[in-house]
């Protein structure tokens, strides 16, 4: 039986080997690169619908100064006169025409609501009604003769 005196236990190596735990470098910078991708992508989204919102926004109050627009003309029974009204940082212009309607005592009344939107296009909605004209309103009550 031969015992060796030189016997040295091995050591831990001090090293990784390769396809050993951990990551490269090359790893790490894809990694980041697609998490940088979808940084963006989402980054996107986000700024599209915060658009969206503005635009809805804007049509949602054209919508209100077109309701009151034609309210007003059945109020005084005719086309109320243009206004220019600022709201949020934009100003929407209210005209209207009035034309004959269908009946000799009506006048149908046309509003329309305009306004240049946050990238600079011309933008408006228009609504129509009929009212009784002012010389020929019947008041509250109808009188059957």
């Amino acid at each position: 039986m031969r015992v060796a005196l030189n016997h040295h236990p091995q050591k831990p190596s001090q090293g990784k080997r390769r396809g050993e735990g951990g990551f490269s470098l090359v790893e790490a910078i894809v990694a980041l690169a697609v998490l940088a991708m979808a940084i963006v992508a989402v980054t996107g989204i986000l700024a599209s619908s915060q658009g969206g919102g503005l635009a809805a926004q804007e049509r949602l109050t054209a919508s209100e100064l077109l309701q009151t627009g034609i309210q007003e003309a059945q109020s005084i029974g005719g086309a109320p006169p243009p206004a220019n009204i600022a709201i949020g940082g934009l100003s929407y212009q209210i005209s209207s025409v009035a034309g004959s309607g269908s009946q000799p005592n009506l006048e149908l009344v046309t509003v329309k609501v305009s306004w240049q939107n946050q990238s600079g296009a011309t933008v408006s909605v228009s609504g129509s009604t009929s009212v009784f004209t002012q010389a020929s309103s019947p008041g509250p009550y109808l009188v059957a003769s």
